[in-house]
């Protein structure tokens, strides 16, 4: 053989150079780079007849620009260096339907979170009362109101109800598409949402009762067609071992 082939190096046309090295004394191949040592055509590389050296270069790799992206793993934490948590039992929360066992939650007295887009993308939030029935949750309010004109114009929205007790927080996100209620079937569904939240006496009181039902003349009918959820003891059990649930002292109180 009329030349020595020396170990492979990284090919100058793709995937970098090494300092030194003259280009005209490599030939490419497969992304590797052969030196030699004579003038002599090149043998024994694989699937070429010695002395082939009409080889064509390596395509040029790409020029990096910008900024370098960090690495992210692909459960979405961004923490560099801590493990990021395993998915419960189930993989996402996120679900077409709803746990039964939110269904305490959803369907007791509590005051729920309601979101509507405004028209320059920003989010209304607003605190209201609501019914929980058949799937649906129905909302009272007036045709006057900032969240009925964005559901006039964009019907969907969100709601969220959440028990904020220490040591046991839990919520849930409903989320989908809206129906806006009017006359007589809003009027029944509104009284049915004020007996919710009001004593028989303040319904009877003449400066409250009537008040209310002046106040709200439409229903906004809220059908989830995507539901999230957490539940603080459940995760307590599977990453901390319980010590949140049997330490209350843990969670501090909010504010009242």
């Amino acid at each position: 053989m009329d030349e020595e082939i020396h170990a492979a190096e990284l090919c100058p046309c793709g995937y970098g150079r090494s300092a030194g090295v003259e280009r005209d004394n490599l030939v490419c191949l497969r992304g590797k780079r052969f030196k030699r040592s004579t003038n002599g055509p090149v043998a024994g590389l694989p699937g070429h007849a010695p002395g082939d050296l009409r080889r064509k270069r390596c395509r040029p790799a790409p020029r990096r620009t910008g900024r370098r992206r960090l690495n992210r793993s692909r459960s979405g934490s961004f923490f560099l260096g801590v493990a990021p948590l395993p998915l419960p039992p189930g993989g996402t929360m996120a679900k077409t339907t709803l746990d039964p066992k939110f269904l305490p939650l959803v369907e007791g007295r509590r005051i729920a979170s309601f979101g509507t887009l405004n028209d320059d993308g920003s989010v209304h939030l607003t605190a209201v009362w609501y019914l929980y029935e058949d799937g649906s949750f129905f909302v009272a309010t007036s045709s006057r109101s900032r969240k009925a004109r964005n559901l006039a114009a964009r019907p969907r929205a969100t709601l969220m109800v959440e028990s904020r007790k220490p040591g046991s927080e839990r919520g849930v996100t409903a989320s989908g598409p809206v129906e806006i209620l009017p006359g007589e079937k809003a009027r029944e569904l509104n009284a049915r949402i004020y007996r919710r939240y009001l004593s028989a006496a303040a319904l009877a009181d003449p400066q409250v009762g009537p008040v209310f039902a002046q106040f709200d003349d439409i229903t906004v009918k809220l059908k989830p067609t995507l539901w999230t959820w957490w539940d603080l003891p459940e995760l307590d059990a599977l990453f901390f071992g319980g010590r949140i649930s049997s330490t209350p002292a843990y969670v501090l109180p909010q504010d009242i």
